[in-house]
């Protein structure tokens, strides 16, 4: 049996985020510097809009979409002041317009995006503005999160914002150092916003308000590396990818079944492994207490070390819970916690028992 502590970064911080803890970073920025940085953003496509309205003045479809980009950018100042205001303004950009300044003002949001897809970029001249908006249009890449897998490095991040009146609070949280530096490193980056941010703290944090938020996004990425791909088999992780998705959609007794399935469907194989027979078509909790009978019958120490033993129950009690309606309701916590559980599992059954 291997020591969890030998796992790689993200399967480590999975098999036990109380012990681990997570990297944890508080910023502020001003609110003035994200509409200043949409605003200068606004002014330069408007200006390469209606260069080019000019020459579209013999072809109305085109001209009257050049104007209504126009408009839509008015509309977006007015809009208020948080991260994904930028996104949006940055998206809309790369559809309507195009040129040399415009790309250099956005381009570290844009190799951010790069950075957190894994699209390798070639090094010197600027890429075309398709190539950005291939990136910009990808599924799940978002600048600013809230939940950013980073499988490249090892990594995830979780960013939460908060708005008040004259500042925008984020807290970012990662698996290793590395995420929040290159997080950091970003903002650091960004025209207005850069020289408005302040660090107000940074320190690894144990709270489970903090780390099961970074959970989403770790799980994300650690079924995104080589290793996980190589050992868990396909099926377990289309239901980790599942049960992710329905996660971010707020269906958390939808997301509960699915990664209570991915846990019975792990002891069914453990049990016909173990005793070379088909595994009884029974409930999670139903089949765990019969492999621990059967290792009592069979004279063996327990299949499972006890803090295995929890993340089985705990999972099969959110399952409970989902599958009965009239139960009590039902949180995002429940859902992350199931999670967790059937992936620690997955964790403990495919790196550290064998």
């Amino acid at each position: 049996m291997s020591d969890p502590q030998d796992l790689e970064p993200l399967a480590r911080y999975l098999y036990d985020p109380s012990r681990y803890g997570a990297k944890y970073l508080r910023i502020s920025l001003e609110t003035k510097a994200i509409r200043d940085f949409v605003n200068n953003l606004v002014e330069k496509v408007k200006i390469t809009t209606e260069e080019r309205a000019k020459r579209l003045r013999g072809i109305p479809t085109r001209l009257q979409k050049a104007q209504e980009s126009i408009e839509f950018f008015e509309e977006l100042r007015q809009r208020s002041p948080r991260l994904g205001l930028i996104t949006t303004a940055i998206q809309q950009a790369m559809d309507v317009a195009y040129s040399e300044e415009i790309m250099t003002y956005i381009k570290p949001v844009l190799d951010w995006v790069a950075f957190i897809g894994d699209i390798e970029l070639s090094e010197g001249r600027l890429p075309s503005s398709f190539v950005y908006r291939r990136i910009l249009r990808r599924p799940n890449i978002s600048p600013f999160g809230p939940n950013i897998p980073l499988p490249k490095i090892n990594d995830a991040l979780h960013i939460a914002e908060t708005e008040h009146r004259a500042i925008v609070v984020l807290e970012a949280t990662s698996v290793k150092e590395e995420g929040i530096e290159q997080f950091l490193t970003f903002i650091k980056s960004l025209p207005e916003l850069g020289p408005s941010y302040h660090v107000i703290s940074k320190k690894t944090q144990f709270s489970s308000r903090f780390i099961y938020d970074l959970v989403p996004a770790a799980v994300s990425a650690w079924i995104s590396i080589r290793s996980t791909i190589e050992c868990v088999p396909e099926y377990i992780l289309d239901y980790f990818i599942a049960a992710l998705r329905y996660l971010e959609e707020q269906e958390w007794r939808t997301s509960i079944v699915l990664s209570a399935i991915a846990l019975e469907s792990l002891l069914a194989e453990m049990f016909e492994e173990e005793f070379q027979k088909i595994a009884p078509d029974i409930p999670l909790g139903a089949l765990k207490d019969e492999i621990v009978a059967n290792f009592k019958s069979n004279k063996k120490s327990s299949p499972f070390p006890d803090e295995i033993s929890e993340c089985v129950n705990g999972t099969n009690q959110a399952r409970i819970a989902a599958v009965h309606r009239g139960g009590r309701q039902l949180s995002v916590k429940d859902a992350t916690e199931a999670l967790q559980g059937a992936v620690k599992f997955a964790i403990w059954h495919f790196f550290v028992r064998r």
